[in-house]
Formats: C-alpha cells, structure tokens, sequence
C-alpha cells in the first residue's frame, strides 16, 4: 500500500514478499534524509530497532530497490520529472486510443538513444489513465530486453483527507479506512 500527503510525505507498507508488514514512513519535515523503517516480522522488528533503530539512510540499500531508488523517487512528481529529464536522450512513441484493463488509458512507448544517461532504461512502457492522467502501469527495460522495473497501480483513491500522522507513527489510527 501507498500513502502520500503533500508535501511529498509518504507511507509505503510491504503486504507480499519476504517480509509482509514491513512500513516505510517518509516525512521531509521531520528527517528529510531518512526514511522510518518497522519490518513487518516481530522477532526481526525488535532486532532492527535494537542494532539499527527506527531510522534509516533515504540511500541505504535496506531502503532502496536494486537500481537505488527509495521512497523518495517513489511519487508521481519525481516520476513525471525524471521523464522529463530523461526525454532528451531519446524518441517516444504515443498511442492515443488504447484500453488497459478496461479502461481507456494512453500508452507511451519511451526508447532511450543513450542508455547510459536515462538510468540503464533502453526502453520503457508506460500507461495512463485517459480520464485522470494517473500512471496506470510501467516497465523499463535494459539494452538487452530484460525486465528491470514493473509497477502497476491498483485500486487507487485520490484526496481521500490522510491525516499527518500516517506518515510519523507505524500504527497510525484508521488509516486502513483510506486506502
């Protein structure tokens, strides 16, 4: 699940994989270089706050997929700025008139002429919502074809009145209310 409150506070809980609980709570007033960390196992979670404690480097390879990124390249404004950054070093593609489950959604196919400036993305496909503009799905992809990021946004509500303190204490009150 994904949490975000402007400005850029964010709340990310791991629900699959190897450790489902685990909560990620980014606040930028409070420490804006560190993310809060509670994994989700609790014979683990009392080692963590024990050796390591609450907080964690934004950088720090516990925090952070394979290419590096954390929490805070995890919004839509960072999102929409690295493509614009990227955009540059390449060609796109665009198909107006798609349907993506069931939905009319924009598709975009990005190529990359210079892979080594656009993050190791050779190409990259990307669907949008044609009503909200929202990221529906994407995948990057390496210069030999391989998958290297796959997210698809499910089940997602908008200005729904998240209260701060979702993204300061792990157990924040009636926060399952809005998904």
């Amino acid at each position: 699940r994904y949490y975000f409150l402007k400005p850029k506070q964010i709340r990310m809980e791991t629900l699959t994989g190897r450790y489902p609980g685990t909560v990620l709570l980014y606040n930028p007033q409070k420490k804006p270089d560190k993310v809060k960390v509670r994994v989700g196992n609790p014979v683990l979670a009392v080692m963590q706050k024990a050796i390591y404690g609450d907080y964690f480097h934004h950088r720090d390879k516990r925090v952070t997929d394979l290419g590096g990124f954390g929490v805070l390249e995890s919004d839509w404004g960072w999102f929409i700025d690295i493509h614009r950054e990227m955009a540059r070093f390449g060609r796109t593609e665009v198909k107006k008139d798609v349907v993506f489950e069931d939905k009319p959604a924009l598709y975009y196919r990005l190529v990359s002429t210079n892979p080594e400036k656009t993050l190791s993305v050779a190409q990259e496909e990307l669907w949008i919502d044609k009503s909200t503009y929202a990221p529906m799905k994407f995948i990057e992809y390496d210069r030999y074809g391989t998958v290297i990021r796959k997210v698809e946004y499910k089940d997602m509500v908008v200005d729904v009145g998240l209260k701060g303190e979702l993204f300061t204490h792990f157990e924040a009150a009636n926060h399952h209310d809005n998904p």
